[in-house]
This record gives C-alpha cells, sequence and structure tokens, in this order.
C-alpha cells in the first residue's frame, strides 16, 4: 500500500472515530427536614468526589409549609443564586419537608430543566401535609387520630403551628404523576417513623411505578427505635444497612452516576429486591392499615348518624 493511501485511511479512521467528551460535573444538592439538619453520614450516603450544596440550611424557609409555595420559592431563590448563569446536572436529595419541596417543584418545571436531574432521592417522604400532621398527632397523641373525622379537621388546627401550609395545596402524591418516566428515583423510609408514614413512600413508589417508570427503588429501613431522618445513621440492624449502602451504590453505577467502588463492592446486592411488585407494596399498606381504618370508619360512623339522628330530631319539634 502505498504511503499516500496509508495517510488517507488513518485520516478517514480519525474523522469517523467517535472522540469521547469530557462529561458535564454532577452537583448534588441537599434540601433537608424543617429544622435544617444534615445528616452527619450525608456524604458517605452519596460519593465522596462531587460539589455538594445544603440549601435551607443558613436560612432555613421562615414560612414552613409541608413543601408548598413558600418551600419551593425558597428553593428557586437558593438554586438561581448557587448557578447564576447556567444550571448544571444534579443528584437531588431530600429529607422529610425536603422531598415534598423537590417533587413539587420538579413537577411544575418545562422537560429541559427535568432533564438536568439524573436521579433523585428521597429520603421520609412527605406524600401529603395532611397525612403527616395526621400520622404525626396519632403518635404524639394516640386517641386523638381517632376522633370523629379527625383527617378533615386536624390538618386545619394544625395551622395555628404552620399558618402558611394549606391543606388543599400542593400535595407531592399528586405532583409525582408529573415526574419524568425515566428519572432514577431512590425512596427511602423508616418503617417506625413517628411522624412519616411509611404508607406515604409506599403509595409514592406505586404511583411512580403504576405511571411507567420503572426506575423507582423503594429502601423500607428496619430499625429497632421510632427514626424520623438520617435513618442510615442508626447502628440499628447494622448489616442491613451496609446492604443499602451498598445498593445505593449498585444503582449510581446502573444509572451513570458518580459511585463509591469501594462501598459497592462489600457486599453484593440484587437490586431487585428494591423494586418489590406493587401489589405486594398495596398489600402492605391494606395490612398496616386495616384495623385503624375500621376503628376510625366505625366512629365516623356512628357520629354521623347520632349528628343526623339529633338534627332530625331538633328540626322535627318544630
Amino acid at each position: 500500500m502505498k504511503s499516500s493511501h496509508i495517510i488517507l485511511f488513518i485520516s478517514l479512521t480519525l474523522c469517523f472515530t467517535t472522540i469521547p467528551m469530557e462529561t458535564e460535573k454532577l452537583h448534588s444538592i441537599f434540601v433537608p427536614a424543617q429544622n435544617g439538619y444534615i445528616p452527619e453520614n450525608y456524604a458517605q450516603k452519596i460519593t465522596f468526589d462531587e460539589p455538594i450544596h445544603a440549601f435551607n440550611i443558613l436560612h432555613n424557609p421562615v414560612k414552613d409549609d409541608f413543601g408548598q409555595n413558600y418551600c419551593i420559592a425558597d428553593f428557586k431563590k437558593q438554586l438561581d443564586e448557587t448557578f447564576p448563569e447556567k444550571l448544571p446536572n444534579l443528584k437531588l436529595y431530600g429529607s422529610s419537608q425536603g422531598t415534598a419541596t423537590l417533587i413539587n417543584w420538579l413537577a411544575d418545571q418545562p422537560i429541559e430543566m427535568q432533564n438536568k436531574v439524573k436521579c433523585l432521592i428521597l429520603e421520609s417522604v412527605i406524600g401529603s401535609g395532611n397525612n403527616a400532621i395526621v400520622h404525626t398527632c396519632e403518635n404524639l397523641v394516640k386517641p386523638i387520630g381517632y376522633l370523629p373525622f379527625a383527617h378533615y379537621w386536624l390538618p386545619i388546627c394544625a395551622k395555628i403551628c404552620f399558618p402558611h401550609y394549606n391543606p388543599l395545596g400542593k400535595q407531592a402524591l399528586n405532583s409525582a404523576k408529573k415526574l419524568p418516566n425515566n428519572l432514577p428515583i431512590i425512596i427511602m423510609h423508616a418503617i417506625t417513623d413517628p411522624q412519616l408514614s411509611i404508607n406515604d413512600a409506599r403509595e409514592l413508589y406505586c404511583t411512580l411505578r403504576e405511571k411507567g417508570n420503572d426506575n423507582i427503588y423503594l429502601f423500607e429501613i428496619n430499625t429497632d427505635q421510632p427514626v424520623h431522618s438520617d435513618i442510615l445513621r442508626f447502628e440499628t440492624n447494622m448489616n442491613r444497612h451496609q446492604q443499602n449502602y451498598s445498593a445505593l451504590q449498585h444503582i449510581f453505577e446502573k444509572y451513570n452516576l458518580p459511585y463509591n467502588k469501594k462501598i459497592k463492592n462489600e457486599l453484593r446486592v440484587n437490586l431487585k429486591n428494591y423494586q418489590p411488585n406493587t401489589q405486594e407494596v398495596k398489600n402492605k399498606i391494606k395490612k398496616n392499615t386495616e384495623v385503624g381504618n375500621f376503628i376510625k370508619k366505625s366512629i365516623n360512623t356512628f357520629t354521623g348518624l347520632a349528628a343526623a339522628s339529633y338534627l332530625y330530631s331538633f328540626f322535627s319539634a318544630y
């Protein structure tokens, strides 16, 4: 082969060879619960080699509203301040109130913005502020949740403490229906959470799976004590926690996200264990609530009939 042919061959090869481009840097953003608490091992939960921005820490929203309009506005303000020119690719991590803030915010974003989010991690999910209020009251003062029609009037009474919360406003379980189906979403929730029911996390998982997203993972965390947030910090059931840490890294690797190879390789993980069948999850919800719901419905029915009988006798006297 002539030298000119060799040079032409090399030139054509270079022209049609794909030269790998440097991928855009991934930034992690952490949005905490109302108290602005950052888990001690947050960096370990995510990875060790990426920028981490903690929002709502130095100036936690004055107008807490369980992730509704005021929290969203505060998040957007800090996002614009941190990235004034161009929004990079993001890994979003929300805890408690932060979960509702992120879901409600992302659901209303245009597709271009949604595509910037490469992973959404939700710890201690607020599916509904109303559910959170009722569940917290049931655990703090157990009988109160069984008072007649408590689910309807407790959120209204809670406005004394949270005047900016709107019981009829944005709720994460509804907003989640507008999240993109290709977005990897990791849901982590303590089974014994005293403030937010595990059933909110389960309902969110089922909602996302049934709308066509196969990239959803549910971590039901076992602890031997009531734990609300930072659920992987507690040293109870340590073997399970090590498995969860490793599973997180397996998920990150699967979606071409930065991950910690050492933690990933500590244990073999079957990610299918974190993607249960939706009917199986619904059965857990039903089993978890059937006794309480039966008592509440019985009380509500009796109260309603008693009130109706009283009103009938009162007006029929005239």
